[in-house]
């Protein structure tokens, strides 16, 4: 399924309801997007695994700064998520790395989403039946709540930063978003 539907309903959660479990990947991508601050419009709590927590200490750079920043000024928002169950986490750390298996661990272990783009673990996410949201789902409902204007700038920028776009994953996530394409 393409990277930015994958969901077990395309209906937008109730604004500001929906718990989630995060990735690094995505989490940076977020940042990257200058759109982190605005997840509280489609989520109630963003939850960090304790890897993925180490994995944006341990970055260099001025982009994961930010983002540490980010991650500080919204604490009630983001919040450190320790719950896992060991045994699971060890199993998916045989495919995937430890900040993906801590994430889809501790999503399965609370029940809460998981918002991870990565395809490996967006499968093994799905084979569990973990709800998954993927960027082109949360920039669809950020327009819906109107926090953003349009989904296409987000792709573009997407693309310029180097995440691998299909063209028809990127008309699938405008034609979602009620976008007609540009040329």
């Amino acid at each position: 399924m393409p990277w930015c539907l994958v969901m077990k309903s395309k209906a937008q959660p109730q604004a500001g309801k929906l718990v989630v479990v995060i990735d690094t990947t995505l989490l940076s991508r977020l940042c990257d997007l200058e759109i982190i601050h605005l997840l509280p419009m489609v989520f109630k709590q963003v939850r960090i695994p304790t890897e993925v927590k180490n994995e944006t200490r341990k970055a260099p750079g001025r982009r994961w700064k930010r983002l540490r920043r980010q991650l500080r000024e919204m604490g009630g928002f983001f919040v450190d998520c320790r719950e896992h169950d060991p045994i699971v986490r060890e199993i998916i750390r045989a495919d995937l790395d430890l900040g993906e298996a801590d994430a889809i661990a501790q999503a399965d272990h609370t029940g809460a989403g998981l918002l991870m783009d990565e395809n490996k673990g967006v499968r093994y996410a799905r084979n569990m039946n973990l709800t998954v949201i993927r960027t082109g789902r949360i920039l669809c409902w950020l327009k819906e709540t109107g926090d953003i204007p349009l989904v296409e700038p987000y792709l573009l920028k997407l693309r310029r930063m180097g995440f691998h776009l299909s063209e028809g994953d990127f008309e699938m996530v405008l034609s979602e978003a009620g976008e007609l394409r540009r040329d």
